[in-house]
C-alpha cells in the first residue's frame, strides 16, 4: 500500500474515532441531538445530495459510492416519517407505536431511538461512503440495513394490525433503491459477496437492536448503556472489515 494511501486510510479511520465520540459521549451536543437529530439529518439530506452531484464521475453506471449516497439519502428520507412527521402528521410517534407492544413496559426511549439510529444509519452510511473505492462491504453493510428494514416494519404492522411510522417509505422508497442497489453492486467485481455480507450484518443488526431493546428494557438483564454501548461497537464492524482485510483494492468501475 502506497504512502499516500496509508495517510489517507489512518486519517479516515481517525476521523471515523473523532465522530463516534463526538455523537455519543454525553455532553451538550448529544443532549440536544437526542431531541432533534431527525431535523439535523434532514436539513443535511439536500447537502449530501449537492455533494454527490459535484463529485460524482461523468461515467454512465452509478458507481458503488454513488449508491452508497443515494441509500444513505434514502434512509433519511425513511427517518422523516419514522421520527419527525408520520402520514397522520403525528410528531415522534414511533416511541409510543413501538411502546404499544410491550404493555408492561416502555423499552424504547428518546436516547435509544437516536443511538439506534445515529449509529446503524449515521455512523455505517458514512462508512459506506468512505471506503466504496476500497472495499464494498461497507456499502453492503448499509444495503442490508436498508433492506432488511422493510420486512420489519411489514412484520410490525401485520402484529399490530395497523400502520406504523416509517412503513410508507420502508416500501415506497427503501424497496426500489434496494432492487436497484443490488443490480448495480452485483455487476462489480466482489459485489455479490458484498451483498451477501451486508444482508448478514443487516438481519444481525436489527435482532440486535430488538433482542437488545428487549433485554434491557423489558426483562432488564442489562442496563439501557451497555445496550448502547453494543450498538455502536456493531455500527463500527464495516470499518473494522476494511482494516482487517487482505484483499483492500481500489473498487473497479462500471
Amino acid at each position: 500500500m502506497s504512502t499516500r494511501r496509508l495517510t489517507a486510510h489512518h486519517i479516515a479511520v481517525s476521523a471515523l474515532a473523532v465522530l463516534t465520540l463526538a455523537l455519543f459521549v454525553p455532553s451538550a451536543g448529544t443532549a440536544f441531538l437526542v431531541d432533534h437529530w431527525m431535523r439535523v439529518g434532514t436539513y443535511a439530506a439536500p447537502m449530501l445530495i449537492l455533494v454527490a452531484c459535484a463529485f460524482r464521475s461523468d461515467q454512465a453506471h452509478w458507481q458503488p459510492r454513488d449508491w452508497a449516497l443515494a441509500m444513505l439519502v434514502a434512509y433519511i428520507v425513511h427517518q422523516f416519517e419514522e421520527h419527525w412527521i408520520d402520514l397522520y402528521g403525528r410528531n415522534y410517534a414511533f416511541i409510543d407505536s413501538v411502546n404499544a407492544m410491550f404493555p408492561e413496559a416502555d423499552p424504547l426511549t428518546p436516547e435509544g431511538v437516536y443511538v439506534i439510529n445515529a449509529a446503524l444509519v449515521w455512523l455505517v452510511g458514512l462508512q459506506a461512503v468512505v471506503w466504496a473505492k476500497t472495499s464494498l462491504r461497507p456499502v453492503g453493510a448499509l444495503f442490508g440495513i436498508v433492506v432488511t428494514n422493510a420486512p420489519a416494519h411489514v412484520v410490525a404492522a401485520v402484529v399490530q394490525g395497523a400502520y406504523n411510522p416509517g412503513l410508507a417509505t420502508a416500501l415506497a422508497v427503501f424497496v426500489p433503491v434496494g432492487v436497484l442497489a443490488a443490480r448495480s453492486l452485483a455487476a462489480v467485481s466482489g459485489g455479490r459477496g458484498a451483498l451477501w455480507f451486508g444482508l448478514a450484518y443487516g438481519v444481525f443488526g436489527h435482532a440486535l437492536m430488538v433482542g437488545g431493546l428487549v433485554a434491557s428494557g423489558v426483562i432488564g438483564i442489562f442496563p439501557e448503556s451497555v445496550y448502547f454501548a453494543g450498538l455502536v461497537a456493531y455500527s463500527l464492524v464495516p470499518t473494522l472489515s476494511v482494516v482487517l482485510a487482505t484483499d483492500r483494492h481500489v473498487v473497479p468501475s462500471r
